[in-house]
């Protein structure tokens, strides 16, 4: 082997050693700093302002439509009301 092959080679091994020591450290950081929910009080809907009552009230919800079995629309939301 000639010595830029040789150099070639260990910089890529370098490269790939603290490409997954990223990788290793982002994960840990991940599963190590999960934490449960919070609990949100529900939002109680300011009368004044609203003219119709509200019908339903959502606390959550995620819609996804699919195209040939591939996800193509994908929708999520933390609150809402319907009127």
């Amino acid at each position: 082997m000639t010595s830029r092959t040789l150099v070639i080679r260990r910089g890529s091994l370098v490269a790939l050693l603290i490409w997954v020591a990223v990788l290793a450290v982002d994960l840990a950081r991940r599963q190590l700093g999960v934490h449960p929910p919070e609990h949100r009080p529900d939002i109680v809907p300011n009368k004044s302002d609203a003219q119709d009552p509200v019908v339903r009230h959502h606390t959550g919800f995620v819609y996804s439509d699919t195209l040939g079995g591939v996800p193509s629309f994908r929708m999520a939301a933390r609150e809402a009301d319907e009127h």
